[in-house]
């Protein structure tokens, strides 16, 4: 009776300890992450766990304050038998948005996952990032402009805020810029393929990579071909 006494309890107690000692570490990459952050800017990351998550979080910490969101959550397996779960991808934004009391400056980004299995471990990615809440803004030059259908005009142009990309946009096709010496302005070289019908209207642009874009026309005539 005691050796079965002896068994009972040892299997109580070898059993629970199996199960959290399978537990599983979670992989966490992410694909080119931006380096700066907005209103709204997307993280795009990969979890691999052969148990699964059961929490995905991201957690903002500036100034000495930490802000944490739920990105995802699933059921819970607790008995952590279910290894061959596949790999999970994310698209998480992060952003004013999300993080209401982020401003202007330095900030450290921190996404962590939970294993779906007894032991719960959390592992977690970490990346330095900036935060630049002022948006792109763009003018155009006041000059009247002539286009004709099949050939290339060009255009300057001056963006303000938050700016990493900018340049002339003609229906589906974009065009680069480049900087004038001595200033903020820029110009772009543009064409309107033969194409596209000629109520499309050209517009000059600039973007960030938080997710921030702005446009203006300008001036112009075209001579259809």
């Amino acid at each position: 009776m005691k050796a079965a006494l002896v068994i009972i309890l040892a299997l109580l107690l070898v059993v629970p300890i199996t199960f959290f000692l399978m537990g599983s570490h979670s992989g966490l990459a992410l694909d080119h992450p931006p380096s700066v952050i907005g209103a709204d800017t997307p993280f795009h990351l990969a979890v691999r766990n052969p148990h699964g998550i059961r929490q995905l979080t991201a957690s903002l910490e500036q100034d000495g304050k930490t802000q944490t969101v739920t990105a995802a959550t699933f059921k819970k397996h607790r008995l952590g038998v279910f290894r061959h779960e596949p790999d999970q991808n994310f698209a998480v934004s992060v952003g004013k948005k999300n993080f209401p009391a982020i401003h202007d400056g330095a900030a450290k980004l921190t996404f962590t996952a939970i294993s779906n299995d007894v032991r719960g471990r959390a592992d977690s990615v970490t990346l330095p990032v900036t935060v630049n809440l002022s948006p792109p803004r763009v003018s155009a030059d006041g000059e009247q402009h002539y286009i004709n259908q099949g050939g290339s005009e060009l255009v300057t142009f001056t963006p303000g805020g938050y700016v990493t990309e900018s340049g002339v946009k003609v229906g589906k096709y974009t065009f680069g810029s480049e900087p004038l010496p001595g200033g903020t302005r820029r110009f772009s070289l543009f064409a309107y393929p033969w194409d596209l019908d000629t109520s499309v209207i050209p517009y000059v642009y600039a973007a960030n990579p938080a997710g921030g874009a702005a446009r203006a026309t300008f001036t112009y005539k075209l001579f259809p071909k």
